[in-house]
């Protein structure tokens, strides 16, 4: 397969899990089964399990992400970014240096973080969507004000909260200046929402290990 048909693969694929997943969880058919079992294809975060996601917090970002797939997927219709300008990967990569770099300097430990949880998630969307509707969120994830809060543990619901509503916030101005699907689609993710997925499938999987320099 070349370069195009794997993205491709790997699209469905998350579609696939997120299906899968909601299903297992929704008729408890987790309880037999461990709850990273549907996910085993995924790239998982590699990090310490003592902070690892419960299965609720599992099912809330799953059923939040199941939710809003759809305004998602719409979200390829949208224009991309300026030729050359990459927002989300380079989102992602602000943050991973933010996050690696209180790490080298022992400000925080292995265990996950707000900013783990957040570039996952980025990187779903880019998997779903590449740069389409990206616009310039980059403003919003590398505004040095969040900084603190990528450091955070990713339990930490008040922050992945207040890093959600900034980002809300950006789509909800953008969506009145200048409305196309990735705006319509955005800005239908409530901010619950998003710290529910931030939470739960951002912090369960490594998406961010897909993109960007440094991967793992």
């Amino acid at each position: 397969m070349n370069g195009r048909d794997i993205m491709k693969v790997q699209r469905f694929t998350v579609v696939g899990v997120a299906v899968g997943s909601v299903l297992l969880l929704g008729t408890g058919a987790a309880a037999a089964a461990p709850v990273t079992d549907p996910f085993s294809e995924l790239p998982v975060s590699d990090n310490s399990s003592q902070s690892s996601p419960s299965s609720s917090s599992v099912f809330s970002g799953v059923r939040a992400s199941l939710a809003s797939l759809g305004d998602l997927w719409k979200m390829r219709q949208a224009p991309a970014p300026d030729e050359g300008k990459q927002p989300r990967e380079d989102s992602i990569n602000h943050i991973k240096k933010v996050v690696d770099e209180a790490r080298k300097n022992k400000e925080i430990g292995p265990e996950k973080t707000v900013g783990d949880s957040v570039a996952n998630s980025i990187g779903a969307i880019k998997l779903l969507a590449d740069e389409n509707g990206a616009a310039t969120i980059d403003t919003v994830f590398k505004d040095p004000e969040l900084d603190g809060y990528y450091k955070r543990p990713w339990n930490d619901r008040e922050a992945q909260k207040y890093v959600a509503s900034k980002e809300l916030e950006y789509w909800n101005q953008r969506h009145k200046i200048s409305p196309n699907a990735g705006t319509q689609a955005a800005v239908k993710v409530s901010v619950k929402q998003r710290a529910d997925i931030q939470m739960g499938v951002g912090t369960l999987f490594n998406f961010s290990s897909l993109y960007g320099k440094g991967n793992n």
